[in-house]
């Protein structure tokens, strides 16, 4: 999963352990790498994907960033609407079960 390895990265670099964290603060960090991850020219989807409201979930969704990442495809500066398009696909996978 693309989080994990940005999450040990950015822990390595900090100097902490938070990837072994709590759900909430994984998928905090999950949703963080996902904004870094799909910056698209001078599109800041940051202010959309509000990822503190992740820090209170209390099971694994990170597949749901993979799975929106794949979705949000960056072609010349912006997002390609086929792939955009698909994005909702990913709805089911962002629920604790």
């Amino acid at each position: 999963m693309m989080w994990k390895t940005w999450c040990v990265t950015a822990a390595m670099a900090l100097g902490v352990v938070a990837c072994g964290g709590s759900p909430g603060a994984n998928n905090k960090a999950a949703c963080e790498a996902f904004v870094q991850n799909v910056k698209c020219g001078t599109v800041d989807i940051s202010a959309q994907v509000p990822c503190t409201s992740y820090e209170n979930t209390t099971c694994d969704i990170s597949a749901y960033f993979d799975c929106l990442s794949a979705a949000y495809v960056c072609v010349n500066g912006m997002y390609d609407p086929a792939k955009l398009a698909t994005a909702s696909a990913c709805q089911s996978q962002a629920v604790c079960k």
